[in-house]
């Protein structure tokens, strides 16, 4: 597709995008918030299995599972765009890194500080650096939660490769990305273990 073809394209999008807000009242009120900007992002390797992303307001650490072909990721606090691109750019550079493994991004306990201009973004970024066929399912615990997905899957519009499903329960994702229930246990101990920053034995 030729530049000026791709970037009408995206102006539409956004067009389009910001006439859903504004006829949504639940979403116009969630969105209102300022883009928080997090222009130091440190990083810092606690183990060799899990990384950690931390700044005043927010954690990542994220966890590749070879025998499950998974990559488990987890976010809390505020988050904006950069740190959703940022965590992603730190799996990359994982040495288990896999593109044919499915992933699992855990935003239970995080809050989103996201504009119509940071779903762009995203979806110009995963478009171009973390796209490839696979099931990406994403973990929420609350409505606001599932309307900034919700969102993104309304501007990404079916053009990325993976597949995308929203889920409140472990189970649901897990049965949706084809693993057994007898993994259920194992991966809830990942997740409580990248939560607390302990090894569970």
């Amino acid at each position: 597709m030729k530049a000026g073809n791709l970037r009408a394209e995206e102006q539409g999008k956004a067009m389009v995008l910001e006439m859903f807000i504004k006829r949504s009242n639940p979403v116009r009120n969630l969105l209102n918030f300022s883009l928080k900007l997090t222009s130091n992002v440190k990083r810092s390797h606690v183990s060799e299995i899990a990384m950690e992303s931390v700044t005043m307001s927010h954690h990542f650490s994220y966890r590749i599972l070879p025998d499950q072909r998974l990559t488990i990721s987890r976010y809390a606090g505020e988050i904006s765009e950069n740190e959703v691109i940022a965590a992603k750019e730190a799996i990359k550079q994982d040495n288990n890194f896999n593109i044919r493994y499915h992933t699992l991004d855990d935003f239970s306990d995080a809050t989103f500080h996201i504009t119509k201009e940071s779903y762009m973004r995203v979806f110009n970024w995963l478009r171009d650096h973390y796209s490839w066929k696979r099931h990406s399912a994403i973990l929420t615990s609350t409505p606001e939660q599932v309307v900034n997905i919700t969102l993104f899957n309304y501007v990404q519009n079916g053009e990325l490769p993976m597949k995308i499903k929203i889920f409140s329960t472990l189970e649901a994702a897990l049965l949706w990305m084809n693993l057994p229930p007898s993994e259920t246990l194992f991966i809830r101990r990942v997740l409580k273990e990248l939560k607390t920053g302990q090894l569970i034995l």
